[in-house]
């Protein structure tokens, strides 16, 4: 099996491992939940979403240079964006990851930013506002990068946190 046409969902399955995977998948891919560590062997062309949500990865070598949809790396032991993709068209979830630095980040990200529970002490490595399309969401202990993020012309929100089902609960801040 080379293509899968339309969505992938193995989310809370036993996988362990991306060896032998489809080559392409046509619509979004869901390994959130899963026991993967590697992204070795990850299809290198995803017509829509990823989520990678929830698993021990602890490297993104193995992105595709593309994704077409969301990525979501909510609660991934990721400490580094070295290898990210260049280009994300829907909203990149970064929320509760360990990471420390933005250098790496996609060059341009359609939608949403949610840097929530980070452990980022600087905006380096940020896109220009014109290549974000929505907003940066920090938590409520980002607010001096709140305040530097809105100085240079970011659509910036905070959101508590505490996330429900439903996703942030944000509340605008500029």
């Amino acid at each position: 099996l080379t293509r899968v046409d339309g969505n992938l969902d193995l989310r809370e399955t036993a996988i362990t491992s991306l060896e032998g995977f489809p080559q392409e998948i046509g619509g979004d891919l869901d390994l959130g939940g899963t026991s993967i560590t590697s992204l070795y062997g990850l299809p290198q062309k995803i017509g829509g979403s990823l989520d990678l949500s929830f698993t021990s990865i602890t490297s993104l070598k193995g992105l595709p240079q593309e994704i077409h949809g969301y990525l979501t790396l909510e609660d991934t032991s990721i400490t580094s964006l070295e290898g990210m993709s260049r280009k994300i068209g829907g909203t990149l979830f970064l929320y509760k990851t360990p990471i420390t630095s933005l250098q790496g980040l996609p060059e341009i990200i359609g939608e949403n930013l949610d840097l929530g529970e980070t452990n980022i002490t600087s905006l380096d490595g940020l896109p220009p506002p014109e290549n974000i399309g929505g907003q940066i969401e920090f938590s409520s202990g980002h607010m001096v990068l709140v305040d530097e993020a809105a100085k240079r012309g970011y659509d910036v929100s905070v959101h508590d946190d505490g996330r429900g089902a439903e996703g942030p609960s944000s509340e605008e801040y500029y």
